[in-house]
């Protein structure tokens, strides 16, 4: 006899599937929030990572799947439903009846096609940094220069080359045309 899908989740696990497809309104379809619900974490970034984790492993991936097909969410169906999203046109309401116009509906449209390229893996995942440094130096001692000079190598040394700031959206330190730090900047 043939083992059931989910015999080999632990119990988090099979509350996490349970929760992500047939969970409230607030967990369905979110891995997040299933996430918070089900481990130990009211961070939800956290939660994000540990539903990413958790997501990814076969068992639970085979788990989700079969349930989604179960209730007639094949990918089929969900990208159909998409594509009537991404051809969504307004609707006009006249004396308490609706009617839909030949106007496109950009707001939902543009919803739709983020959450399409979202399941396609279009986007990058979200990315933060936090950088935590402790400097015990008697900066206000230094030379002007020497602090620029200190600064510049502590951006380069977390951030890289800062030549090249300007095409990736970070600015430069201050300086004037002569290269040294202005009093105003200071």
């Amino acid at each position: 006899m043939p083992k059931a899908p989910d015999e080999k989740l632990t119990p988090k696990e099979r509350m996490f599937v349970d929760a992500y497809v047939n969970g409230d309104k607030k967990t369905r379809g979110n891995k997040a929030q299933s996430a918070l619900l089900v481990y130990n974490t009211k961070s939800r970034r956290n939660a994000g990572l540990i539903a990413n984790s958790v997501s990814q492993r076969p068992r639970v991936r085979n788990e989700i799947d079969r349930l989604l097909k179960k209730h007639n969410l094949t990918d089929d169906l969900i990208f159909r439903k998409l594509k009537e999203g991404l051809d969504a046109n307004l609707p006009v309401f006249w004396k308490g009846e609706g009617q839909l116009t030949d106007i496109p509906d950009h707001v939902a449209r543009h919803k739709y096609l983020q959450d399409l390229l979202k399941i396609v893996s279009a986007f990058p995942p979200e990315r933060r940094e936090v950088h935590k440094m402790n400097i015990d130096l008697a900066v206000e001692k230094l030379p002007p220069e020497e602090v620029r000079v200190l600064l510049q190598g502590l951006l380069k040394k977390t951030y890289g080359n800062i030549k090249n700031s300007k095409r990736s959206g970070q600015k430069e330190l201050p300086s004037g045309s002569d290269g040294k730090v202005r009093e105003e900047d200071n």
